[in-house]
Formats: C-alpha cells, sequence, structure tokens
C-alpha cells in the first residue's frame, strides 16, 4: 500500500528504502482506521473491490517530518459539509486510479466519459525537448456517475514512447516538416489551429474558427516560458479570436474579384479564443452559441475571462472568469441536459490548472446558459497537463457502441 499525506501524494513501500522523505506528513495511522471502518466505507459508497487503506511502515518508520499531528479533523468536516473524502491508488509511472469526492450539486443524470488528452511528459533520461507540442501523450479519463466522478490516467505506450523509454534518450524528432515535404501556399496572411462550427445557408458556406494574426513560430510556446507563465500574454499578435469567414458556394462571372457578397462576416476582438466547442446537435447546422476559452491575455488585464461564451448571431459574450491570472481553462466541453430544448441547455466540463505549483488542478462544472459554476472538484494529483482536446462520451452511447 501508500503512505498518505495532507495532500494525497504519496511514497511506494520499498523494501530497501532508506533516507528522508522530502514531504510533509501526517498521522496516517489514525486516517486509515477511521476511513477502514466497514460501516463508514459503505457510507462513503466505496466497492467491496477497492482495497483498505494501508500505511506503508517503512516510511512511516524512516524520517518523516512530522509537521502535521493528523489531518482526521479535516476528514471529519469534509463529511460533514457532504463532500465525500477522495481514496485513490497509485502505481508507477503515474498511472492512477482515483475515486474523487462528490459535491451534492452535482447533476446526477449526468453520465459517461470526459475524455482528454495532452502532452505530459518531456524528459526521458538526460535528454528534454524545448517544446510543448512535442511532450509524450498523458490521456485522462473522468468518469461521471451517480453524482461521482472518477479520475484515471495514464501515459500512451506509444512506439515513440517506449523507443523513448528504453533508450533512455529521445529517439524521435520533434515536431517539424521535412524540406522535401514542404509546399508553399499564398494566401493573406493568418493562422488557425481550431475550428468550430461550419454550416451552409442560402449558398454561402459559414466558418466559424479562431484566427491568430502572427504567430511566429511558435516560440511563445517553448517550455521556458509555459513554465514561468510569460506565454500568456507576451505575444498580442498570437492572441486567437473568434472569426466567421463566408463563402460563396455559386459566383456568377460578371463579379468583380474583392467585392463582398455577404455582410456577415464578423471579427470578435473583443475577447481572446480558443479551443472553440458547441452543442454538437448541431454540427453543420446554423447554430448560435459556440464556447471558448481565453488562455493567451493582455497583461494588462485585471479580471481575466476563463471561460468565454459568444452569440454568433448578436456578437454578445458571456464570460465566466478565473479565481486568479494563474489558472490554466482547458477546452470547454458542451453536454446537453436530457430534457433541454433550447440550444445552449446543459452543462460546461472543463479542467483548471494553475501555473502556480502550490494550488492543485480542479474539475469545473458550469451551467452553460449563465456560465455560473454549479460544483468543482479539486484533484487528488498535484499536476495534470495542460493538455489539448478532450471529448465526452455519454453512457448510453458507449454502450451502444461497445
Amino acid at each position: 500500500g501508500s503512505g498518505i499525506d495532507p495532500y494525497g501524494l504519496h511514497h511506494e513501500c520499498k523494501p530497501d528504502w532508506s533516507g528522508d522523505i522530502p514531504t510533509d506528513c501526517d498521522n496516517t495511522w489514525a486516517i486509515a482506521k477511521y476511513l477502514n471502518d466497514p460501516a463508514r466505507r459503505r457510507n462513503l459508497g466505496i466497492p467491496p473491490s477497492v482495497q483498505d487503506w494501508k500505511v506503508c511502515r517503512n516510511a512511516q518508520q524512516l524520517n518523516y517530518t512530522k509537521q502535521y499531528p493528523t489531518v482526521l479533523p479535516h476528514v471529519k468536516r469534509a463529511l460533514e459539509a457532504g463532500v465525500k473524502v477522495m481514496l485513490y491508488l497509485r502505481s508507477d509511472g503515474c498511472d492512477i486510479t482515483h475515486i474523487i469526492g462528490y459535491q451534492k450539486k452535482t447533476p446526477t443524470w449526468l453520465s459517461g466519459n470526459f475524455l482528454r488528452n495532452g502532452p505530459g511528459k518531456f524528459k526521458f533520461g538526460n535528454d528534454e525537448v524545448n517544446h510543448w507540442f512535442d511532450g509524450m501523450a498523458y490521456p485522462q479519463r473522468y468518469h461521471f456517475k451517480n453524482g461521482r466522478m472518477h479520475y484515471s490516467a495514464k501515459f500512451l505506450k506509444s512506439h515513440a514512447y517506449l523507443a523513448c523509454e528504453e533508450d533512455e534518450r529521445l529517439a524521435v524528432s520533434t515536431f517539424a516538416t521535412p524540406r522535401s515535404a514542404q509546399t508553399n501556399f499564398f494566401a493573406p496572411p493568418f493562422f488557425t489551429f481550431h475550428h468550430a462550427n461550419a454550416f451552409e445557408r442560402d449558398r454561402f458556406l459559414y466558418v466559424d474558427f479562431c484566427l491568430v494574426e502572427n504567430p511566429g513560430n511558435f516560440e511563445d510556446l517553448l517550455l521556458q516560458h509555459m513554465r514561468d507563465g510569460s506565454f500568456s500574454s507576451r505575444n498580442p499578435l498570437f492572441r486567437p479570436f473568434l472569426h466567421r469567414i463566408v463563402i460563396p458556394t455559386d459566383v456568377s462571372g460578371d463579379i468583380e474579384a474583392g467585392i463582398d457578397l455577404a455582410e456577415v462576416n464578423f471579427y470578435s476582438k473583443k475577447r481572446s479564443f480558443e479551443l472553440p466547442r458547441y452543442n454538437e446537435r448541431f454540427t453543420g447546422l446554423p447554430y448560435r452559441f459556440v464556447y471558448g476559452t481565453t488562455i493567451l491575455y493582455a497583461a494588462a488585464e485585471r479580471r481575466v475571462p476563463g471561460v468565454v461564451k459568444n452569440d454568433v448571431n448578436t456578437g454578445e459574450t458571456s464570460i465566466h472568469y478565473k479565481d486568479d491570472a494563474e489558472q490554466l481553462f482547458g477546452e470547454p466541453v458542451f453536454v446537453p441536459s436530457p430534457n433541454g430544448t433550447a440550444e445552449d441547455d446543459g452543462i460546461i466540463l472543463v479542467p483548471v490548472m494553475s501555473a502556480n505549483r502550490r494550488k492543485k488542478p480542479i474539475f469545473m462544472i458550469l451551467d452553460a446558459k449563465s456560465l455560473r459554476e454549479i460544483c468543482r472538484y479539486v484533484l487528488p494529483v498535484p499536476r495534470i497537463p495542460m493538455g489539448f482536446h478532450a471529448i465526452f462520451v455519454d453512457a448510453a452511447a458507449g454502450d451502444k457502441e461497445n
């Protein structure tokens, strides 16, 4: 079993281990006894298949720093407040399985898996990549059922990962396109990574996407800038904004070049907007609402947006603000309410990290109409990757696919 410390960390039991453990400690014996009580386990909804808490004896006997006599009162207060206590198991290699406590306000109808990916490992042996995009994949699963959330994560053991692990060095090249495969296309200058919805109406194709005026060579996403937090505000031209381009699908031959055939183009520079998501029931159809996150922002902003909701018909925006500028919101995934009728009847699922290493990551659920917070989970891990994209697979849909 693993030891328990006040922050939900652990140390593996190793018979040949010796020396100091550089972390705070608590009285894990009292917590283990308290949480292993059969009646309390039933009350917490812990299945019999989950083993009892076990305390790592060698870790207890070999110089833990006794800064905390016990965190048992904190556990009791959490139970009394209606928050279930987090329990988890962990093995080497960051393969983690957690059973995380829930708050009573969590929508009980939410049932399924929030699947998220992103780079999570950047160093093998003495070799380290320079860029965020070059990290090894660290998929995560947030499973919702009966008002609870279960979290698991594991490195993707790809051919590239295994080769680097075996050689204890970077055995694959960093991201780049070989010169032999490069082709130049000329167009008015802009850059885009991520698209929202697209649909056809009245002989026009409407495409909504995040436009970047000048990304440079993505030097803003070098790990040194990611780690010191400067990436978020160092280059104003790298900030993306929601943009719509309208492409005519039927043009007569006598139209002059450069004439706008539709007066519906917009370029919203009100709020930085990235990782767009929308109600996917409207994929390929006219729609109103698109949700995004503000990753890059102006350094002078006092209140930094976390999630932004755009009405593409009116241009109006709604904002859920960050707790502080150090927070980093991931991709906001829309999940429709099972009994909803309006396009924005549902919730937003969004993981939230922090550039401050002392603050744990959280998982937040927002009301999709108002962007008000419904509830949040504090994850029992010190860090999660900033990540890229995620999907929500409804339990019923997953059963059908299986």
